[in-house]
């Protein structure tokens, strides 16, 4: 194993070897654990994507949709497959009114700078509002792209 490797580790919270994984890590290879959560890992789907980011958006009349965005893993496209390939892994891993009304491709998912996804400042941004304190944000560019996203204008 070496610091380019790339590990998926299948656990479950009651059961981790955590000498393993930090042996791991003290190698310098990236770990991926799988934690038993209802979507199970399916390679196909896993590896094509590097990120994900999920919002509710209100129309003008109050009717809701969610919009699910895909960060690709790099030599990777988004295509219809793909979209209908996370459709179907939510539909069996969850249920049909889990499923996306829209899956989009984006070229990044905005983090406040201690690591957390920022749902709420999208959804702000889709709705037309501002964004507050773009400080507290790692990478604040990536807010304007969802500003200007055609398939979410006009909901």
């Amino acid at each position: 194993m070496t610091s380019s490797d790339v590990i998926l580790y299948y656990t479950t919270v009651g059961w981790m070897m955590w000498n393993w994984v930090v042996s791991t890590l003290a190698i310098g290879a990236a770990v991926v654990l799988y934690d038993g959560s209802p979507l199970k890992p399916t390679p196909t789907v896993l590896w094509d994507l590097v990120d994900s980011l999920c919002i509710s958006q209100y129309s003008k009349d109050g009717e809701e949709r969610v919009v699910l965005f895909l960060k690709m893993a790099s030599g990777h496209s988004f295509q219809p497959g793909l979209v209908r390939r996370v459709q179907d892994a939510i539909r069996a891993g969850l249920s049909a009114r889990h499923v996306p009304s829209l899956v989009l491709e984006t070229k990044g998912i905005p983090y406040t700078l201690n690591g957390k996804k920022v749902e709420v400042a999208v959804k702000r941004v889709i709705a037309g509002e501002p964004a507050e304190n773009y400080a507290a944000l790692s990478n604040p560019e990536t807010l304007d792209w969802y500003r200007h996203v055609p398939e979410l204008q006009g909901f």
